[in-house]
């Protein structure tokens, strides 16, 4: 595979990730708690093991960063704050550097 198009595949692969990772940073600012609570499945490693997956809490946690409650953000998922951080970074590259489309007219 010639390295432009691997570049183009790793771009594409970016850009559906990053709108993956924009809905879940959205959602909780659109949506109310419960309408979110009705929609998302409830944790399959809980489920089966009984234990708590490294994500468990994730939602409770972006939904409290989106009404501004950090610390009840932590308290749901340690790792909440880093990850919505990150997610939020990532968008702001994706504007930052997203490949202009040529003008057709120029």
């Amino acid at each position: 595979m010639p390295a432009g198009e691997f570049k183009a595949a790793l771009r594409i692969v970016w850009l559906a990730l990053s709108f993956a990772a924009l809905s879940a940073v959205l959602t909780p600012w659109i949506f109310s708690a419960e309408q979110i609570a009705a929609v998302v499945p409830k944790c399959e490693w809980k489920a089966r093991y009984g234990k708590e997956c490294f994500l468990c809490g994730m939602t409770t946690a972006f939904i409290a960063i989106a009404h501004g409650q950090v610390g009840e953000a932590e308290r749901a998922n340690r790792a909440s704050v880093p990850l919505y951080t990150g997610l939020v970074v990532n968008q702001i590259v994706v504007v930052l550097f997203r490949k202009p489309k040529p003008c057709s007219a120029c």
